[in-house]
């Protein structure tokens, strides 16, 4: 049965292929002749017009998706359809025939005759919404650390406000706008061309795609200058009255930061206040005080931080202490004995305390501590408490101190 079929197949096979050629080529003579009608698909993007209906009303709308192309089916005679693209349709949106604010019927016109374009109902879907706009400050920022020995000083920003248009939602979240500077090892002052961040109340960026911005991008200059870090040293006038001691002067913040010309700061060790500031002869008790330390910088130096310009000074005055002491009664003496009698003490040390300011505490010891004991009118027998007297001067307070001693003839 095979056999059969391949020798039929074969037999005068020149005269079948020629055969298949002629029926090809008759049939395309007589669809060129025929030009028959056909269909294909087109796409072309929509134009919305008549946006002001919505905009006067104070709403926006948005094209869902972005998606704002329309697929129709044309009909059309094969050689009118072989000419034809997409640029030769037209499809507009007429926001005037907005429905339910949620699409809008698209129409579709050619520029050509002996076109049928399907009466398929198309549309252009749209989200429609209240639209507001706001103005805000932009933040001028700067990131990074300059060079060692600079710091920044201002930063402007020009224009310094922008204008938002666009969903009251979006717009609504809007809290900051920033731009930031990047000083990166800077030594001088840079100005550079920065796209505004917008942020919401989290710090977390903002979707600006739908929103309509006045400007794109903005100025930032960063202002650096040669800085240097110093400490406050203060001068005190006159002196403190008899008895009182100065234990300390401090001021906080205890440095501060100070811009200006590289030449002038290198002269400079400290920012001191004068003495006519604090006047010893006037303080009787610690005290504290405020000054403005922007009145003593030297010429052609400010602050760099001006919330330092206040400075507390702190002059704080000693107080009497007191420390305890184990006397040796080796350091003791006995006065007016009476002739012919003998002392001697029945304990070895004695403990005393000693009142006085940290200064005149600061030297004394037990080895160099003295004293003596009144004998007067004492007699040989058992042991007899009296009262120690010490050999300290009035810059020293004392309690009673008592020891046992014993008299023999």
């Amino acid at each position: 049965m095979l056999e059969k079929i391949k020798q039929t197949l074969t037999t005068n096979l020149d005269l079948k292929i020629l055969a298949l050629l002629f029926a090809v080529g008759l049939w395309i003579i007589v669809v060129n002749v025929d030009d028959p009608t056909q269909t294909k698909t087109f796409t072309a993007k929509v134009q919305v017009v008549n946006e002001e209906v919505l905009t006067e009303q104070g709403k926006y709308y948005s094209i869902v998706d972005n998606n704002n192309t329309v697929s129709f089916r044309v009909q059309a005679k094969r050689s009118t359809l072989e000419k034809l693209s997409s640029s030769d349709f037209t499809a507009v949106a007429d926001m005037n025939n907005l429905e339910d604010d949620k699409r809008i019927p698209v129409e579709i016109t050619v520029n050509r005759s002996s076109v049928v374009i399907s009466s398929q109902k198309l549309y252009l879907e749209v989200e429609v919404g209240d639209q507001m706009a706001n103005k805000f400050m932009i933040q001028g920022e700067a990131s990074g650390d300059p060079a060692d020995g600079f710091a920044v000083d201002t930063i402007a920003v020009a224009p310094n406000v922008v204008t938002v248009k666009g969903p009251a939602p979006l717009v609504k979240k809007i809290q900051a706008v920033k731009a930031v500077c990047d000083v990166t090892g800077m030594n001088r002052s840079v100005t550079e061309s920065v796209v505004p961040v917008f942020y919401d109340g989290n710090g977390d960026v903002v979707d600006t795609t739908k929103l309509d911005i006045n400007v794109a991008t903005v100025d930032v200059t960063v202002n650096i200058v040669s800085t240097k870090e110093v400490p406050i040293e203060v001068d005190t006038g006159g002196s403190l009255a008899e008895g009182l001691e100065l234990e300390s002067i401090t001021t906080d913040p205890a440095n501060i930061v100070i811009k200006g010309e590289a030449g002038i700061l290198n002269d400079i060790t400290a920012v001191t206040i004068p003495p006519t500031v604090i006047t010893l002869n006037d303080i009787s008790q610690t005290m504290t005080t405020t000054v403005d330390i922007s009145s003593y910088l030297p010429e052609g130096v400010s602050l760099l931080d001006n919330s330092q310009a206040k400075v507390k000074i702190t002059v704080k005055l000693a107080e009497v202490t007191s420390h305890s002491y184990n006397i040796p009664t080796t350091n003791l003496s006995v006065r007016n004995l009476g002739p012919g009698l003998t002392a001697s003490f029945d304990e070895s040390t004695v403990k005393v305390e000693v009142k006085a300011l940290p200064s005149a505490l600061k030297n004394l010891s037990a080895e160099s501590i003295t004293g003596y004991v009144d004998a007067s009118g004492l007699t040989a027998g058992e042991s007899i408490t009296v009262p120690i007297v010490w050999n300290l001067g009035e810059a020293y307070l004392t309690d009673t101190v008592n020891v046992k001693i014993t008299l023999k003839n």
